[in-house]
């Protein structure tokens, strides 16, 4: 009896104590500023990671591997949510432990989510305060957007579950203060690049789905919203054989009236491209304001069941206000996103090879290596590369993939910049790119056209869209992570993109002092912009599953 009131005491003792457990780079060297603690009854919400086990993470790269690569007999066999659930989800004694102490401390809405591996908790800041054994604070970008965070650059987990817990969202991780590849810079008045235009560019007029399987998304992760009445003018205007084409599925909460140009150009974009394509919308709930935008859209998107084949994604964030632990958790949930054969698209970043502290600072997620990474032209009609409305450069955290190799390898051969500058092994992108200039939308002050690539990611993503059409109609399955297979099709067939050799982007020495364009990939444009049916022919001879 006295031996197991020992152990009880010994377990409580351990459950006590609290131990370091993230530690981010402080944010007031990247345009955050820290201002006043947040009333104690403020409540606020937590995404926690439950940590994968080596043996877990291995089966998952693997498989990933195998589904998309075109020479693998498993090519294409994608697996369900349920499926990847129970192959990634925690142990059971595991979740219970991290679910018993945070309701224990006084977290209310404990709930571990139906991927299994991520959990979802709230509490005043008082109770939060005393877990993570640090207070809350308000901060304020330069751009004068609040946000709330823990106050310090680091936390604590009670040692008897922080082996348990990758991360926890909504403590020091940060958004990038001048929001990246949100920047939407107004062109000249009239300069616009039209929905027709484009059609031409990409060699794609007339280009409609056979089928009604195809489905696109795209993500609104800050708090505004697409506007239904300026798809439709924009459609009126644009293409007129789709008014009336809706949103077809909205995802999430939503809030109309509060209207902003990232969704609308985002919902216009992916809607006439797709000229018939099933467009969806997700959006997160924002119930509290310490969320993390993305941490949360993966722990929703790997938790629900129904998702649509094709994610565009504009946002982007720096890494220097990120940990890596958080990094490398958001690329192992691009794994199990792309393993269900959906296609996860993302916007390169603005502001050419960002110089920070005379380094060149890659952009988050764009060097995640299972995304199909946009980057965007100049004028595009011809198309140049961009100065700095379009971002590329090289993973410092991602060693380069293999079916990158070659041509990478080929640019870094004949390139000119000073590759002490950045990590010349690293994961590159963009992949590919589409028109970022002048693209006119309607409603959210944007009808004189934007530039950056917010325009590019929703017009590639669409054409995507496309691709997976034909394959439907054909009886193959949908592309999935289908960024192997592109440069696949360029090494059989350079034709398939448009090569962009005409200019470069900004760098530490200056304008156009960063990557420069050239013949075949570069950091500036990646393979170049799509051709459609030359790119369309060759998605189409891989193997069917």
């Amino acid at each position: 009896m006295m031996a197991k009131t020992g152990m009880l005491l010994m377990a409580a003792a351990c459950a006590a104590l609290s131990i370091p457990h993230e530690k981010v780079k402080g944010p007031e060297g990247f345009g955050w500023t820290k201002h006043e603690r947040i009333p104690r009854d403020e409540l606020l919400g937590f995404t926690i990671a439950l940590k994968h086990t080596d043996a877990q993470k291995a089966w998952l790269k693997e498989t990933i591997d195998a589904v998309s690569d075109l020479h693998n007999a498993r090519y294409g066999q994608y697996l369900s949510m349920q499926d990847i659930a129970e192959k990634m989800g925690a142990a059971k004694e595991k979740s219970d432990a991290v679910l018993t102490a945070f309701t224990g401390a006084g977290f209310t809405g404990v709930e571990l989510l139906p991927a299994r591996d991520f959990a979802r908790a709230y509490a005043t800041h008082a109770v939060a305060a005393e877990f993570f054994k640090t207070e809350f604070c308000r901060w304020e970008s330069s751009r004068n957007v609040s946000i709330t965070r823990a106050c310090s650059p680091f936390y604590h987990l009670p040692q008897n579950i922080a082996g348990a817990i990758d991360i926890v969202g909504g403590l020091i991780n940060f958004p990038l203060a001048t929001h990246g590849a949100k920047m939407a810079v107004r062109a000249n008045a009239g300069a616009g690049n039209s929905i027709d235009t484009l059609r031409h560019l990409y060699n794609m007029v007339d280009v409609r789905p056979l089928t009604k399987q195809s489905t696109t998304c795209f993500a609104q992760l800050a708090d505004e919203w697409y506007s239904p009445d300026d798809l439709q003018e924009f459609l009126r205007r644009e293409s007129p054989s789709q008014v009336g084409q809706v949103i077809a599925k909205k995802i999430g909460p939503w809030h109309p009236g509060r209207d902003g140009v990232i969704p609308n150009l985002a919902s216009q974009y992916l809607t006439a491209m797709g000229n018939g394509v099933e467009t969806w919308v997700w959006s997160n709930p924002k119930l509290v304001k310490n969320d993390i935008p993305w941490l949360e859209f993966l722990s929703n998107l790997s938790s629900i069941a129904e998702a649509p084949f094709v994610m565009s994604i504009s946002y982007g964030e720096g890494q220097n206000t990120l940990t890596r632990d958080y990094v490398e958790r958001c690329n192992i949930e691009t794994q199990k996103i792309g393993l269900r054969g959906i296609t996860v698209v993302v916007a390169s970043g603005d502001w050419g090879a960002n110089c920070q502290d005379n380094k060149y600072a890659p952009y988050f997620p764009a060097y995640l290596p299972y995304v199909v990474t946009v980057g965007g032209t100049m004028w595009c009609t011809p198309e140049s590369s961009v100065g700095f409305f379009s971002g590329g450069g090289f993973a410092d955290w991602y060693p380069r993939p293999k079916w990158q190799e070659t041509v990478v390898n080929e640019y870094l051969k004949k390139t000119t910049v000073n590759t002490t500058l950045f990590n010349a092994a690293g994961r590159a992108y963009p992949d590919v790119s589409a028109c970022g200039f002048a693209d006119i939308c309607y409603g959210s002050d944007c009808e004189m056209g934007l530039v950056g690539t917010i325009c590019a990611t929703p017009i590639f993503s669409a054409i995507i869209g496309l691709f997976n059409d034909m394959r439907f109609y054909s009886g193959r399955p949908p592309l999935g992570f289908v960024t192997p297979a592109l440069y696949a099709a360029y090494a059989r067939n350079v034709g398939a993109f448009n090569d962009v050799t005409t200019g470069g982007t900004f760098g530490c020495d200056g304008r156009w002092k960063g990557f420069e364009a050239t013949t075949g990939w570069d950091p500036t444009s990646g393979l170049g912009t799509p051709n459609y049916w030359l790119l369309l022919a060759e998605l189409m001879a891989f193997p069917a599953a």
